[in-house]
């Protein structure tokens, strides 16, 4: 549990969050400020001229002066006009490259964080729910920010220079315009913890909404959904979630809008209210009808003004929830070691290794203690759940252990750091991304720093048991390996062998096979392990695999069992002591042996 959730401190956050918008575009930042600020004041001074209009004409109507004086006044009058609407133009073109480049900026930020976030993170769904909801902040951190820009450049600034312009008329005009103003202010403040604590509520709602539409949708559950039948399923799951979201959202915006339509109809008992103090002060003659016209046309302009400072206040409170998610997410502690160099070229060694998954009260792991000396082969067997891939994330340093240590050439895993570790390792796993392009950027990816030739990447494949001259890649090398993009598709078992060239492509010390032949028969797989065999001499290499045969290429056999190590030797030790290998194996074997059946139909 976290705790109880923080108030939001919206004026703390602008603190943090001014200088992030500020950084991502500095020249437009500034521009659009100074935009901003003769917008508000050129509508404030339009007015003063308005006035000045039709003093003028009603003087001259009165006394009879000159009519230049009239038309003087209206050009005076037009150019202000003219020059407030091309700034507010210019205000509107600034605003998207502005806002483009600020989340262009956010988005930079958080996928950096994202890379410096330990993996293990990626396994607590808490942190899956900080993030997701990081991820609506990104879209309402420059709404937050132009609110506040537009607050203090442009609403503020039209608001007291008519505050002040009407102080000197008649000093209850302004007073009555301040007290209409409160109830909405009070309202917004109320709306900035509703909507907070709503982004926090439906946060791991909506990352449900979105994995249940993947689940209908996306490639990658497309074929499976439908033979199965599992489509109807997820649309129920999928709808009752839309449902849920939608409820929990619906709820918190109609109680907004019952605020904003209590806040509405005292603003509007404000403005009447004005305005009759306005029309008896003509009446009294306490202002001229020239400012009476004036400030008749702009009072509506005022309260539009007062709207859109409280709307701008309620923007800056709506998104408060969001925004401060994305700050905690990018305020999360970075653990990563100091040392920034390790030799793979050494020993790994677990010394009393246990490790507990977030959330979970059993060990994965425990009591691990092995070495493993530098080129060597070893393979990693065992039963699903048997702690295998858990191992290797250890071995490689993607986890590091909840007790215990972890060393490579004699460093902690906890003390060196994610750049330093992953430097030199290469792997192939069962689940291989299939990359939509070409075939030699699928293998050359790997790799950037270390760019191959053509001939060498094609040395590559072949280690790979992959021929670039077959009709499979008719255009070579440029092969578009995707449909989507006018290119061909790959099988499972053709894709794994582009997937195991990938690592081969990898200049490195170690190298980890995780499954990655499981789509390819036991006979083709043999052929491509003696390959692997053949290029991984003289590099740390670790196996998992669930075909025992396979581990024969291994110099050493770890037997992983209920999350601890059973057994380890080579495999006619292991078969020597009949025990869990030695019962794997053989279980196994039964399944290729031939059948009397089987023999006779062969001879």
């Amino acid at each position: 549990m976290r705790g109880k959730k923080k108030k939001v401190d919206v004026f703390q956050m602008l603190k943090t969050v001014l200088p992030m918008i500020y950084k991502s575009a500095p020249g437009f930042f500034i521009i659009f400020i100074m935009i901003a600020i003769l917008h508000g004041l050129s509508w404030a001074v339009k007015v003063f001229f308005m006035q000045r209009f039709y003093d003028t004409a009603s003087t001259v109507i009165t006394t009879g002066g000159s009519i230049k004086d009239i038309y003087l006044s209206l050009l005076i009058y037009g150019i202000i006009v003219i020059s407030a609407e091309i700034v507010n133009g210019l205000h509107s073109f600034v605003y998207m490259p502005f806002n483009q480049k600020c989340i262009g900026y956010m988005m930079q930020k958080i996928h950096l964080k994202v890379a410096r976030i330990r993996p293990i993170e990626y396994e607590n769904a808490e942190i899956l729910n900080d993030i997701n909801k990081s991820e609506q902040g990104i879209n309402n951190i420059f709404n937050m920010v132009f609110s506040f820009i537009m607050v203090l450049t442009f609403f503020v600034p039209y608001i007291l220079f008519m505050s002040f312009w009407l102080l000197s008329i008649k000093p209850i005009l302004v007073i009555s315009m301040l007290i209409s103003m409160l109830p909405f202010m009070v309202t917004k403040m109320l709306q900035t913890g509703m909507f907070a604590r709503l982004e926090d509520e439906i946060a791991p709602v909506r990352r449900s909404f979105n994995y249940y539409e993947q689940c209908i949708c996306s490639k990658e559950y497309f074929k499976e959904t439908r033979i199965l039948g599992a489509v109807l399923y997820f649309k129920k799951l999928y709808k009752e979630t839309l449902i849920l979201l939608n409820a929990k959202s619906l709820k918190v915006i109609k109680r907004a809008c019952f605020m904003d339509l209590c806040g509405k109809l005292i603003g509007l008992i404000g403005y009447l209210a004005v305005l009759y103090l306005f029309v008896n002060a003509l009446l009294d003659g306490s202002i001229t009808a020239g400012t009476f016209a004036a400030i008749f046309t702009a009072i509506a302009k005022i309260q539009e003004m007062v709207g859109g400072l409280i709307g701008a206040a309620g923007s800056i409170g709506q998104n408060s929830g969001s925004i401060n998610n994305l700050l905690k997410f990018l305020n999360m502690p970075e653990v990563d070691g100091e040392d920034e160099v390790v030799d793979r070229k050494g020993e790994i060694e677990l010394n009393n290794v246990f490790f507990t998954y977030p959330g979970m009260d059993t060990m994965a792991v425990s009591n691990l203690n092995l070495k493993i000396n530098y080129g060597e082969t070893v393979a990693i067997v065992g039963q699903n759940g048997a702690g295998k891939s858990t191992l290797v994330k250890l071995l490689t340093g993607i986890y590091t252990p909840s007790q215990g240590q972890v060393l490579i050439s004699g460093k902690d895993t906890k003390n060196i750091s994610r750049k330093a570790m992953f430097k030199g390792v290469s792997g192939v796993f069962q689940n291989y991304q299939k990359y939509q392009m070409t075939l030699r950027e699928n293998i050359s990816i790997s790799d950037i720093e270390n760019r191959k030739t053509d001939d060498q990447i094609i040395n590559i494949l072949k280690k790979a048991d992959v021929s670039v001259d077959s009709v499979v890649f008719p255009q070579g090398l440029d092969t578009m390996l995707s449909r989507e993009f006018d290119g061909v598709d790959l099988s499972g078992g053709q894709w794994q062998r582009v997937a195991i060239g990938r690592g081969l492509n990898r200049v490195n010390d170690f190298i980890v096979l995780d499954e990655p032949t499981a789509a390819i028969d036991p006979i083709e797989e043999t052929n491509i392990y003696k390959k692997f065999s053949e290029v991984s001499r003289g590099i740390t290499a670790i196996l998992v695999t669930h075909r025992l045969g396979s581990a024969r290429i291994a110099d050493r056999i770890v037997v992983m069992d209920h999350g601890q190590i059973a057994e380890v030797g080579n495999h006619e030790t292991l078969m020597a002591k009949h025990s869990l290998y030695y019962e794997m194996f053989t279980a196994q074997a039964k399944w290729y042996e031939q059948t009397p059946l089987q023999k006779a139909a062969v001879t």
